[in-house]
């Protein structure tokens, strides 16, 4: 195995993901799941966003990188623009080992969220998870073989926010 290639498995097992999107990731599955059975309230993407915006520590986490994305994938879905990754309506069913079952978003709601300011915050997010030197997220990217689908999947997302 080259040095490259166990270098990105390393990271993958880091980070968690089996794919370059947010929801093709552990940590951003589980905040998903999170936010939808924690009341799906505004805060919690506010929060998210402030996370990475307004982090002033030398590192940007892992952690508040895939929070904002989540919650900028949670914008664009609720304005119509979801994923090719998006959960789709299998996911909300109960699971069958444990009969858990994740709230399905409540859009009608959600929606009521979005105004131009969430927005801007979202992709002011977006851009400092995907530019900023001090990502962590970005960093692990970046010493992957799959950096250019990471950042095709950075600029749909960005995309997808414009509505």
């Amino acid at each position: 195995m080259n040095t490259k290639k166990l270098k990105f498995v390393v990271n993958i097992e880091i980070m968690g993901a089996f794919g370059h999107t947010v929801f093709e990731d552990d940590e951003g599955l589980d905040w998903f799941d999170e936010f939808c059975d924690g009341g799906q309230q505004l805060q919690e993407l506010e929060q998210a966003f402030a996370g990475v915006n307004f982090n002033s520590d030398e590192f940007i986490e892992y952690e508040y990188c895939i929070a904002a994305l989540v919650a900028a994938e949670i914008i664009a879905a609720a304005g119509g623009n979801p994923g090719e990754t998006y959960p789709d309506a299998d996911y909300f069913e109960p699971d069958e080992e444990s009969g858990h079952q994740v709230t399905a978003p409540v859009w009608t709601t959600i929606k009521g969220y979005i105004h131009s300011g969430l927005v801007i915050s979202a992709q002011t997010a977006i851009d400092k998870v995907s530019g900023d030197d001090r990502s962590e997220l970005k960093e692990l990217w970046e010493e992957s073989e799959y950096f250019d689908e990471w950042k095709a999947y950075i600029g749909d997302l960005k995309k997808r926010l414009s509505f």
